[in-house]
Formats: structure tokens, C-alpha cells, sequence
């Protein structure tokens, strides 16, 4: 039996789908190259998800891979300690490139509609805001958006 080809909006769905992963993982890529002027990026992943997500949401939207919601969420780990991370999501989609700062996460580019590992870890969760360098303050802005272009541009770069 031959497999039936796959219809145009099929076909554009895992078109979609590949680039996105495609650019997460140029971004994460420019992101460990380092040399960045904002000095949190120096521990990437850990403790950066929150930023990471405004630059990388800013980054899919700059390739016209639509608008990504900015979620996060929060929990208190077995020992009572507060654990909190941030990553995108889109139609049911996340994309998130500093899940592996957490010891249970091997993958260096999640990009899943499974929310199981999510919704487990951080069950308080909120989807605030369209991720976009707009949202930063005017002093950690100026840093962030150098860092942005130099992101972008080694991004760009490394994906041709």
C-alpha cells in the first residue's frame, strides 16, 4: 500500500515545525558562544530562562514564525525549595532552549506539544505576554538589545 503524500497544510505544518526547531537551535548556539554584555548569560542556561524566552520569541517572530506567548511557572521542589522557569509557547507548542539547566533534562532544544513535563514540574503556571524585546526596562534594555543583534546576527549566520 502507498502512503498517501501528505496534504498542503500538512506539509506546510512540518515545514513550519522544522524551522522552528531549526532556529531554536541556531539561537542556543549563538546564546553558548558567549561574549554577550549581559552578565547572566554567562551561566546559560541556568537561572536565564526568562530573558532567553523574550530574545528568542523576538528572534521566531523576526523569521515570520509568528507570535509566542511568553509562559512560565513556578513550584516548591521536594525539599521546599522555589524552582521557577519560563519558555514559549504557540498554538499548543513549546519551544524552550534552557530546560536542560534542570538535571531530569538531557534535550538541549525542547520543542513538543507534550505539556506532561511542565505541568508536573511547575503546575502553577500563567501565559502573560507576547515574548518581544519591547518588555524590557530602559536601563537592562540597552544591554539586552546589543546582545539581541549580536544574537540574531551570529543566528542568521550559522543557519546559511
Amino acid at each position: 500500500m502507498t502512503p498517501l503524500a501528505p496534504s498542503n497544510s500538512e506539509s506546510q505544518s512540518s515545514a513550519w515545525e522544522s524551522e522552528v526547531r531549526r532556529a531554536a537551535f541556531y539561537f542556543r548556539a549563538a546564546l553558548i558562544e558567549g561574549g554577550l554584555e549581559w552578565e547572566l548569560f554567562k551561566d546559560f542556561p541556568r537561572g536565564v530562562c526568562g530573558d532567553t524566552c523574550l530574545l528568542l520569541g523576538q528572534y521566531l517572530s523576526n523569521l515570520g514564525l509568528g507570535e509566542w506567548l511568553y509562559c512560565s511557572g513556578s513550584s516548591y521542589g521536594p525539599n521546599g525549595e522555589f524552582r521557577s522557569h519560563a519558555w514559549l509557547v504557540q498554538n499548543g507548542w513549546i519551544v524552550d532552549i534552557t530546560a536542560d539547566q534542570f538535571e531530569d533534562v538531557t534535550e538541549t532544544v525542547t520543542f513538543t506539544r507534550d505539556w506532561t513535563w511542565y505541568r508536573d514540574r511547575f503546575p502553577e503556571q500563567t501565559m502573560a505576554m507576547v515574548a518581544g524585546t519591547n518588555y524590557f526596562d530602559p536601563q537592562e534594555g540597552r544591554r539586552l538589545l546589543h546582545d539581541f543583534q549580536v544574537l540574531e546576527q551570529r543566528a542568521n549566520q550559522a543557519s546559511r
